[in-house]
């Protein structure tokens, strides 16, 4: 998003506190040619490459990107109400989802704000996501072209009437594919060039407010009026070469992390934080690489590197949008199979034949049972580190081979033990 960024001044003390986890990033095709930088708690991705019915070149690479932060990525779409003197995609002969012989009329606005969302919700969902669990964000902004910027057009109240009906056509689109929550990005000057006074037309819906200098700022501007009266709930200012993103009213955080070492991958619990609505909880570990998500107070993470130690944090993501990290757990050291087995085979008296095994290394959790296959016949699995084979006929060769066990699983099996029997 391109937008000139005018000095807004911070409070000298913020009702909401400033902390990482409200600070996110988004990008779209201006940010193709830069290394993007750490993932951020969270981040939203531009679909289009500036202008509506176009597609960002490098959408699948910032998407790909954004799914590797703590919370599931949102998207924000170009939209604009050219009039049929300024578009080769303005709408004709569209009946649905309302009447539209190709005339400029608020009908046909209504169309074309239908057709640019449903073109950019097609291109998200050839990426394989499912776009209409993500938030939405209508980006309005005199760059693209709108009837109240156009000379044959004009500012009169009538096509500010298209303009915010094309908008309005956009919100119903999104709705009617399942998007539970769609915004507005602006600033109260675009806005009121763009749509005017829209009364309580969009009162309804979360708002994106650009123009902030600083994050200081940005969280005050949290507690502004909006341009459309919807509720403020994410701001901008820049970072860097990228726009930084603040989540207005951040949540209390999760609680008393713990993490507990199970077969199945440890257990990780916590007190749910004070909230209105119900969240998402995601488990991230660290050192990275593995998550759980839930809307419960405990989750199973799985596929850790034995012999590592980790601490785990939890991210909770109420459906409003607002994120809080939990401090981290304890740290925990998180076991492996065991090792190969040291292990001798004697014959002390006649017909008998004695296995004994040490391991060579728990994996940092006591071996549970051993198992000793014997070639030519079945494998045995024993709580005893020994065991003992009777009834051998006197001259025969017995080979027999051992391996540890534990929460984790079984180790790697020893050489093969031979022996002659007494």
């Amino acid at each position: 998003m391109a937008l000139t960024v005018s000095t807004v001044s911070g409070a000298s003390a913020l009702a909401t506190p400033l902390i990482g986890p409200a600070l996110g990033l988004d990008v779209s095709f201006p940010q193709c040619s830069l290394p993007l930088p750490p993932i951020p708690t969270f981040a939203v991705v531009g679909v289009n490459n500036g202008l509506p019915f176009s597609v960002n070149t490098c959408l699948a690479a910032e998407l790909a990107w954004a799914q590797t932060s703590s919370s599931s990525p949102s998207f924000y779409l170009n939209t604009a109400d050219p009039g049929p003197a300024h578009s080769s995609h303005w709408p004709a002969g569209q009946s649905t989802p309302q009447m539209c012989d190709g005339s400029n009329s608020a009908g046909c606005s209504y169309d074309y704000g239908w057709n640019e969302a449903q073109y950019s919700f097609a291109a998200v969902s050839a990426l394989n996501v499912t776009a209409s669990t993500a938030t939405w964000w209508l980006d309005v902004e005199t760059g693209s072209s709108w009837q109240t910027g156009e000379s044959d057009y004009g500012t009169s109240a009538t096509y500010a009437a298209n303009d915010a009906s094309s908008l309005l056509g956009a919100v119903a689109y999104l709705t009617s594919v399942g998007v539970t929550t769609t915004g507005i990005y602006s600033t109260s000057t675009q806005w009121r060039q763009i749509a005017g006074v829209t009364g309580s037309l969009f009162a309804s819906l979360p708002i994106w407010v650009a123009g902030f200098s600083s994050p200081v700022g940005a969280a005050a501007g949290c507690s502004q009026t909006s341009f459309s009266g919807g509720a403020v709930t994410m701001t901008q200012y820049p970072s860097g070469s990228f726009d930084g993103d603040y989540w207005c009213n951040p949540a209390s955080e999760p609680t008393d992390v713990s993490a507990v070492a199970s077969p199945s991958g440890v257990v990780v619990s916590w007190n749910a934080p004070t909230l209105s609505t119900s969240p998402t909880y995601v488990v991230s570990t660290s050192p990275g690489g593995a998550k759980c998500t839930t809307t419960t107070t405990s989750c199973i993470v799985s596929g850790l590197t034995g012999g590592l130690t980790y601490t785990f944090s939890v991210l909770a993501t109420p459906t409003s949008g607002v994120f809080a990290i939990s401090a981290p757990s304890g740290a925990l050291s998180v076991a492996s199979a065991p090792g190969v087995p040291r292990c001798v085979i004697t014959s002390p008296s006649k017909g008998t034949v004695v296995v004994l095994a040490r391991s060579g290394s728990t994996g940092g959790s006591p071996i549970s049972s051993w198992q000793y296959s014997i070639t030519g016949g079945a494998t045995l699995t024993r709580a005893s580190h020994s065991l003992t084979i009777h009834h051998l006929r006197s001259g025969q060769l017995v080979r027999v081979r051992v391996r540890a066990l534990n929460q984790v699983g079984a180790g790697p099996w020893s050489a093969l033990l031979r022996i002659r029997v007494r």
